[in-house]
């Protein structure tokens, strides 16, 4: 009788602190935490506005710039080992040294003849 009533005392007690740590030690740091992260939020969309806008004027003022950011287009990838078949027949030698290997993965399926 008494080893059960030591475990129902036990239990009470660390429920209770565990109820008490939640409700005066997390409750308010998450409240905190909430506040925090709405004023990040509001921070974020205020930058993210700021840089729409700082784009939407160089857009406007270089449109190249955009098309060197795009990279090449479906028709220059395509031409790419027409290039590289005539840089070889002009002397190149190729790629040299550990990049060797990579420089094959670019290439599309079934053209391997560079």
């Amino acid at each position: 009788m008494i080893i059960t009533r030591s475990f129902s005392l036990t239990n009470f007690f660390v429920a209770s602190s565990a109820l008490g740590f939640q409700v005066f030690v997390l409750y308010p740091w998450h409240k905190k935490l909430d506040e925090g992260f709405e004023e990040l939020k509001q921070e974020h969309i205020r930058v993210l506005d700021a840089i729409r806008g700082a784009t939407l004027q160089e857009r406007r003022g270089n449109p190249s710039q955009l098309d060197a950011i795009r990279g090449p287009t479906l028709q220059e990838q395509r031409n790419i080992p027409s290039q590289l078949n005539e840089l070889r027949t002009k002397g190149w030698k190729g790629p040299v040294g550990s990049n060797a290997r990579k420089s094959r993965l670019w290439l599309p399926r079934g053209d391997h003849t560079i």
